[in-house]
């Protein structure tokens, strides 16, 4: 199920551009991700989303493992909630928890992804 209009322009506001290469994806050239995978049963809540372009989302379901590493796609278990497993945000250079308002906040806890993961 694809994220409702709002959703997407509240990921969309929330990351401010690309999490993966920190470009600004405007318009067409971006995408709302469902990091649980949607044909996985991902919902479609706001802490699910991350702001990716087109060619970022393109790499992340090729690289899935690097993508896994940088929080940008999720291993479905049985008590997954997106909002308690944080992401990597490039443009912020930081661990980010999203929640359901379209608010974040810094993780610290852990280091920063592979240097695979992260966009040249």
């Amino acid at each position: 199920m694809p994220f409702s209009h709002a959703t997407k322009l509240g990921i969309y506001e929330r990351d401010a551009a690309c999490v993966r290469c920190g470009a600004p994806a405007l318009g067409h050239g971006r995408h709302a991700h469902h990091r649980w995978l949607a044909g996985q049963g991902g919902p479609d809540i706001p802490s699910n989303g991350v702001r990716l372009g087109f060619a970022c989302h393109e790499w992340a379901h090729s690289r899935r493992r690097l993508a896994e590493a940088a929080g940008w796609i999720l291993r479905r278990t049985p008590r997954l909630v997106p909002a308690e497993v944080a992401f990597w945000s490039q443009p912020v250079q930081a661990w980010i928890l999203a929640a359901d308002d379209f608010t974040w906040a810094y993780w610290d806890r852990q280091p920063p992804p592979p240097e695979g993961a992260l966009a040249a």
